[in-house]
């Protein structure tokens, strides 16, 4: 077969050219689609870190501004929280809880763990009007308790005796007398959902003049304590904590932001890749509504006795809670993130994600929440 002297072929220097144009444009056309995928990741990261971080903050901003039980002493002017603590008096519940709305507690993995104290009712517990009863013979047992009026108080009334420089105790009202001045008949009382601490002492004895505030009725379903599903019933106490998931507890992911409704009994799951809570006290001078100093959960900061467990007089100078919230993404970046730092201060990662901590995004997410004990600084 005969061929044409003008027909042309591809050399190979041109089929060699060719190729390498075609591997330079393979390998830019890699390059973009690989750049697009980190930054992609790198986006929906940052987007799920967001997500978590203010979910986490949202979920304990929304609880502390709930905090507080609302007990007010209305012999004062004006009206005070009666105590800082109250004793109650039930064999399966008995302890010694904390009626401050916040409390802070250093956790065991360097992060802060937050106790929120709450009275759900209707009324939040306040008593107004100077219609709160008072004790006409000193009381130190259960058994009949005379009053200078049982006015308004029913049989299952809850109440809670009050007398300064003493712990408030807790009481279930029994029978009472025709006679507005009769007095009432009680019984010991206990509080399903407290924050337990320790087996109370022997029932104070209360001076003639101790302030009596009447809670309300028991629950319906449950004659001896507080703690009730039932809506109708009246007050609940309840003690709501949260906690960063670390490598020690059973039935959550680490560094799950978890939260229990029962002093610590039960946890769920509010929210993941949470490194740190941090959390300070906001507080007040002495017949001062005004914050003027920030401290952490432990130590004599800010003029106080101890923070980790304050008695009424600083308990009342807390007006707000510093809450400091790190988030970290899903997935590893480049090995060359810092530590960040909070208002409160530097925070520690690598004692608490350990090696390998820097190859994360982190982000700091803070809020100041007033809580509800404002009202009740004695001025």
């Amino acid at each position: 077969m005969k061929t044409s002297k003008n027909q042309q072929g591809v050399t190979l220097i041109e089929l060699m050219i060719g190729l390498a144009l075609g591997l330079i444009a393979s390998l830019a056309i890699f390059s973009t689609i690989s750049s697009f995928e980190s930054q992609r990741r790198t986006t929906s990261s940052g987007v799920d870190m967001q997500q978590n971080g203010l979910l986490a903050l949202y979920s304990i901003e929304n609880d502390i501004r709930m905090a507080g039980f609302g007990l007010i002493d209305a012999s004062t002017s004006p009206g005070s929280m009666p105590c800082a603590k109250v004793n109650s008096y039930l064999s399966s519940a008995s302890g010694v809880y904390t009626s401050a709305p916040v409390t802070l507690t250093n956790g065991s993995t360097g992060t802060d763990i937050i106790t929120i104290n709450q009275l759900n009712s209707d009324t939040g517990g306040i008593v107004t009007g100077g219609n709160a009863a008072t004790l006409t013979a000193p009381f130190s047992a259960v058994g009949t308790m005379s009053l200078d009026t049982n006015a308004a108080i029913n049989p299952n009334d809850f109440i809670l005796l009050s007398q300064s420089g003493l712990d408030c105790t807790l009481l279930k009202v029994s029978s009472v007398a025709s006679s507005p001045t009769g007095g009432i008949v009680v019984q010991s009382a206990g509080n399903a959902l407290s924050n337990s601490t320790s087996t109370p002492p022997t029932l104070p004895t209360y001076a003639a003049s101790a302030v009596v505030i009447d809670l309300g009725p028991a629950s319906t379903s449950s004659s001896t304590t507080f703690g009730s599903t039932n809506p109708d019933s009246t007050p609940t106490f309840t003690t709501t904590k949260y906690k960063i998931c670390g490598s020690g507890d059973a039935n959550c992911n680490l560094l799950d932001l978890m939260r229990s409704e029962d002093a610590g009994t039960t946890w769920s799951t509010v929210s993941s890749n949470i490194v740190t809570v941090a959390a300070q006290y906001g507080v007040a001078a002495a017949g001062s509504e005004s914050i003027s100093c920030w401290t952490d959960a432990t130590g004599s900061a800010c003029s106080g006795t101890d923070w980790s467990n304050p008695p009424l007089a600083d308990v009342k100078r807390i007006k707000a809670i510093r809450v400091g919230i790190l988030a970290r993404s899903a997935q590893k970046t480049t090995c060359n993130q810092t530590t960040p730092a909070w208002y409160g201060g530097s925070l520690d990662i690598s004692g608490i994600v350990g090696t390998g901590w820097n190859c994360y995004r982190y982000k700091i997410y803070q809020s100041i929440i007033p809580i509800r004990n404002v009202i009740w600084g004695n001025l």
